[in-house]
């Protein structure tokens, strides 16, 4: 008899409500009914809540690991989340010190986790469960350890400002306070406060390989449609330029390197160092140098050069169908000859042959990397000035500033499954959930009854109700339990005196 036993003492000691308890699973309801009655009796003033969560982060602010590699693992959360670093597709990435929300990668899982050890409170929990938890974070579809994503069309910019590539403008934040460390930019840049938007030795260098003004326009739209991973068509032509050396073909690529992050680039190369392998469903750009028969056969290069699924072969693993999307650049020096499939190959390119400048700078290519944004700004200028020169046809993927698609995120089990193995509800089952709960407490009085009600996903029960009829039947129930216990306590007692005069 809890009353009789604690008396006021607990109810004055804790004073007014002190807890919520919760419990999620199904088979705990019944019993955490039971401890609210008689705690209840006492006077202490809580909360229960029995039924499902209603959202993921409920569930996860909820969790108390319970063995030591779950205090490892949270361990490792906390450690991330403080950093400002989170987890993508086995790597590890970092936000920008003056960014918002850009992001970008500071190393390999194995690597971070070297580095946080030396961490003194974190160091034991991390030390012992390494292996573990490397497995775990080095996983590319790793749920434990929340997952980034790329947008590929937003470039934030010093001074909270974001550029839209696909609108060829500036644009308000699209993302909430909320998306931070779930979704990042393309990449940050910072920008002087004066924008030097004449091109500099880039424009030079387009101005020399194509006086034209048209020859000019064409080559900045099809250029400027490298940027647009996720956005080309299938069968959009790619930009090739044909030249000498020291005609500005392998430098023009810098502005493309200077606006996407190295591990979303995929290059090939004569050297042949690159292979199929290195394309997967996130490269934004591939970049062709020197394109021969030699180093891509003629059905390799027609299935790579239209976009769209791909058959990529993967060592020691199972080939791979990656849809392919990524901005592709080519060079060479003369155009390839690829015999029977020459005709399909030059369908899919869109040939431009560039001049040597009359003295070579060594700089440039430098220049161009470091002034990259400046020079989008730069071909952004062009393409509004002399739009008259632009085909409708090659337009194909400016959207309107407001008209923002959120990039997915691909796990490979989705927050939605988790959410159902979980037991959280959708919207439409808590609103039925709600609904079931205003008909059942129009029908019942007591909070007692309440309580009692075995039912799964049921809303909050408070013990200050203002019945009194409910507190008072609690209260005879307990003095009926009592006088029982004192009845059979004195059966014993008579009982055990029998024994005694045996």
């Amino acid at each position: 008899d809890h009353k009789t036993t604690f008396g006021t003492s607990l109810a004055t000691e804790l004073g007014q409500r002190t807890a919520n308890i919760i419990t999620y699973c199904q088979k705990y309801f019944v019993l955490v009914r039971n401890w609210a009655e008689r705690l209840r009796t006492a006077g202490v003033h809580f909360d229960v809540i029995c039924g499902a969560p209603n959202s993921w982060e409920e569930i996860v602010d909820n969790w108390v690991p319970g063995t030591q590699i779950g205090r490892a693992l949270e361990s490792l959360r906390e450690a991330m989340k403080s950093g400002d670093h989170a987890a993508f597709r086995g790597r590890v990435y970092r936000k920008y010190e003056k960014a918002n929300f850009a992001y970008h990668k500071i190393g390999s899982a194995k690597t971070y986790l070297n580095s946080i050890i030396v961490i003194p409170q974190i160091q034991d929990a991390i030390m012992q469960h390494k292996a573990a938890l490397l497995g775990i974070l080095s996983d590319p579809g790793c749920n434990a350890i929340s997952q980034i994503v790329f947008d590929p069309d937003i470039i934030e910019i010093s001074g909270g400002l974001y550029y839209k590539l696909s609108s060829r403008s500036l644009t308000s934040c699209p993302y909430k306070p909320t998306d931070k460390g779930r979704i990042s930019p393309r990449i940050f840049k910072e920008v002087p406060d004066k924008v030097d938007k004449t091109g500099g030795v880039f424009a030079d260098a387009v101005k020399n390989s194509f006086p034209d003004i048209k020859e000019q326009m064409e080559f900045i739209v099809k250029f400027y449609q490298c940027l647009l991973a996720f956005q080309l068509p299938q069968k959009t032509t790619k930009l090739a330029l044909v030249g000498p050396k020291n005609s500005g073909k392998t430098s023009f690529v810098n502005v493309v390197r200077g606006l996407t992050h190295p591990e979303f680039i995929a290059s090939l190369s004569k050297e042949k160092i690159f292979g199929m392998s290195m394309i997967n469903s996130d490269t934004q750009f591939i970049f062709i140098d020197e394109l021969s028969s030699e180093i891509m056969a003629g059905d390799q290069a027609k299935i790579l050069l239209q976009g769209g699924p791909i058959t990529v072969p993967r060592k020691h693993e199972e080939p791979e169908i990656v849809d392919n999307q990524a901005g592709i650049f080519v060079t060479c020096n003369a155009k390839p000859n690829y015999g029977d499939d020459q005709r399909n190959v030059e369908d899919r390119l869109n040939y431009m042959d560039t001049v040597p400048l009359a003295v070579t700078d060594t700089s440039a290519p430098e220049w161009i990397l470091d002034h990259s944004f400046e020079i989008l700004l730069w071909m952004v200028d062009q393409m509004k000035k002399y739009n008259c020169y632009v085909a409708r046809k090659e337009l194909f993927f400016v959207r309107d500033v407001t008209d923002y698609v959120q990039p997915k995120i691909t796990l490979c089990l989705p927050q939605g499954d988790l959410m159902k193995l979980a037991g959280v509800r959708c919207e439409a089952q808590q609103q039925n959930a709600q609904n079931h709960d205003c008909n059942t407490s129009s029908s019942t009085n007591s909070s007692s009854e309440r309580v009692t009600n075995d039912r799964p996903g049921c809303s909050k029960w408070h013990n200050d109700s203002p019945s009194s009829g409910s507190e008072g039947a609690i209260t005879k129930r307990f003095e009926r339990i009592s006088k029982r216990r004192l009845t059979k306590k004195r059966r014993i007692e008579e009982s055990s005196e029998d024994e005694s005069e045996e």
